[in-house]
């Protein structure tokens, strides 16, 4: 019988999962807007086509904001990002 282990193991062990790379401003702006956007927008028989829609509109709205209402988002992907250094330097 021949039992047969995940690549991962045959080296000495499972190594821990590389962190996440840090989000910008835009991926948390874009994150809180699609799923409300998504519902708005009828859906096309192209799931493609929708898409563009959506991430169109959002780029068009993320323009628009005014500097104040982007220090959200951008003070969140200032915080992730230091989340990503500290997990990086445990990784490392």
């Amino acid at each position: 019988v021949i039992i047969r282990r995940p690549a991962s193991q045959k080296r000495g062990g499972m190594k821990p999962k590389k962190p996440k790379h840090p989000k910008t401003g835009y991926n948390f702006f874009q994150l809180s807007v699609r799923e409300r956007l998504c519902k708005d927008i009828p859906e096309d028989n192209d799931r493609v086509l929708h898409n563009e829609k959506v991430a169109r509109i959002i780029g068009q709205r993320w323009k628009a904001l005014s500097a104040q209402e982007r220090k959200v988002f951008q003070d969140m992907a200032e915080q992730d990002k230091y989340r990503y250094e500290k997990e990086m330097n445990e990784y490392l």
